[in-house]
């Protein structure tokens, strides 16, 4: 073979080296930012599950009447699990009726979520006005 045949062979190789380096670089880089981002739904999910208790009490004090749930959260979660419970929806396709479900449920968890600071916040100044 000649010598200029194996000289471009090994900078075509290299190039390829060079090439493989870059996409596995960026592919770890994706990697850690679904990782990142998937573990931030996994906190937030979490966070829920901990504040759990603070649920209960704020479902308690709406139903006594002493505290009112917003009434866009009132009708995310009613419509939601309206949703989530009738077979009327993509449930005749097996894996888009899970997913669309599980959309659902994680925005009503959200909701959730954030009605519960806004409770924490309704008892903190209680607490505050009540001192």
């Amino acid at each position: 073979m000649p010598l200029t045949v194996l000289k471009h062979r090994a900078t075509y190789f290299c190039i390829v080296i060079n090439q493989m380096g870059y996409v596995m670089e960026r592919i770890s880089t994706i990697k850690k930012a679904s990782s990142l981002t998937t573990g931030k739904h996994v906190r937030e999910g979490a966070q829920l599950f901990r504040n759990r208790k603070t649920l209960w009490c704020m479902l308690k004090e709406i139903r006594m009447g002493n505290y009112k749930m917003s009434f866009l959260t009132t009708l995310i979660v009613v419509l939601g699990l309206l949703y989530v419970v009738t077979p009327f929806d993509f449930d005749w396709i097996p894996i888009v009726g899970w997913i669309d479900d599980g959309l659902v449920l994680y925005f009503i968890f959200k909701r959730l979520q954030f009605e519960t600071k806004r409770f924490n916040r309704h008892k903190a100044m209680e607490r505050r006005v009540g001192s």
